[in-house]
């Protein structure tokens, strides 16, 4: 496999491998949003995702791995296409499956839209809004208790709410575009990123301090009892950094940025793979300054090693994608439909 790009002044001759490789097909023709987050909720085979079969309409849905078989849990919401609400629509699940969150647009009391956070049961039969006015940004601790998130409507800061109580405090401002939110493995750190920075706050007493050794942007977070790690695309390839330890490791110096790129990248529930998503020339067929014939592949690494497989490659756009519980299977957005493939 070789970039776009490199290789000989003059064409190569020869046949073309057109052979695409794509999973199993589990969820076809509900216009799942390319850029909205997917969850797999702990203790059942059901994948929370966000759909936008016709402008204007979208619905928080599920989809059983087994079978195929959705369900909606809210379709009360209003879609702005090419928006960033579109674009970011977050969703997040409960470690013990009873409960998921989730960001939406929806019409507000004088016929304009806003965003809000909400929660149901995987089932829809609970609905309730959380907060209005709320930006992009979410993240659930470990322990279910607490939901960081950003929030206006004057200005958008970083928020953190206790479930129990309903009580929310302002930790931080929090910056005008998507942020990474990340909770401690002890639920007692959060990380997050305004302004081009990654910082690291304190909840016992709400400090801000900067994150060791920071390296911008982040395109996927994990943060384990090993170390807080990040990954990253610099210099046409990926690259996973610890912050705790500063170690680096290479998982790929063989791809070129493009849009694909921050779509598909998820970490498995354990921090021992992840998932990546980037263009690449077949066969080695390479034009000057472009390839005879290109793919897109969805790759998973070993952070530990820096060895990467290609579990896909064909012909499309991925949007995003996420590991089973057990980090087994990997579920991705692919052209709008989609797929399961086994993690080799």
């Amino acid at each position: 496999m070789s970039a776009c790009g490199d290789g000989p002044v003059e064409p190569i001759d020869g046949p073309l491998d057109t052979t695409q490789v794509r999973g199993t097909l589990l969820l076809s023709g509900d216009s799942v949003d390319t850029y909205a987050s997917l969850t797999w909720i702990p203790g059942t085979d059901l994948v929370v995702y966000s759909s936008s079969p016709t402008g204007g309409d979208c619905a928080i849905k599920t989809v059983a791995v087994s079978d195929g078989t959705t369900s909606v849990v809210d379709d009360d919401c209003f879609d702005v296409p090419g928006s960033k609400y579109s674009y970011h629509r977050n969703i997040v699940a409960a470690n013990d499956g009873m409960a998921i969150y989730y960001t939406v647009r929806v019409e507000d009391d004088i016929g304009g839209r806003e965003q809000v956070l909400r929660s149901a049961d995987p089932a829809g039969s609970d609905v309730t809004t959380i907060r209005r006015h709320v930006v992009l940004a979410l993240a659930l601790s470990r322990d279910g208790n607490q939901l960081a998130y950003l929030a206006g409507p004057a200005s958008d800061s970083l928020m953190l709410r206790e479930l129990a109580t309903d009580v929310e405090t302002e930790l931080a401002y929090g910056g005008e575009f998507p942020l990474p939110i990340l909770f401690s493995p002890n639920d007692m750190e959060l990380l997050y990123q305004p302004l081009g920075e990654l910082y690291r706050i304190l909840l016992i007493d709400g400090t801000t301090v900067p994150a060791t050794s920071p390296v911008f942007p982040p395109h996927a977070l994990h943060w384990d009892e090993s170390g807080l790690s990040v990954m990253v695309h610099q210099s046409g390839g990926f690259e996973v950094h610890n912050l705790m330890t500063g170690e680096v490791r290479s998982v790929s110096d063989e791809v070129q940025d493009s849009p694909w790129m921050r779509s598909a990248q998820t970490w498995s529930t354990s921090g021992d793979r992840v998932a990546y998503a980037a263009p690449f020339c077949l066969d080695e067929f390479l034009y000057p300054g472009g390839c005879r014939l290109e793919r897109v592949a969805l790759f998973t690494a070993d952070p530990r090693t820096g060895s990467h497989t290609r579990v896909v490659f064909t012909v499309g756009v991925f949007g995003k994608a996420v590991f089973s519980p057990d980090g087994k299977r990997i579920v991705y957005n692919l052209d709008g439909d989609l797929y399961i493939s086994h993690v080799p």
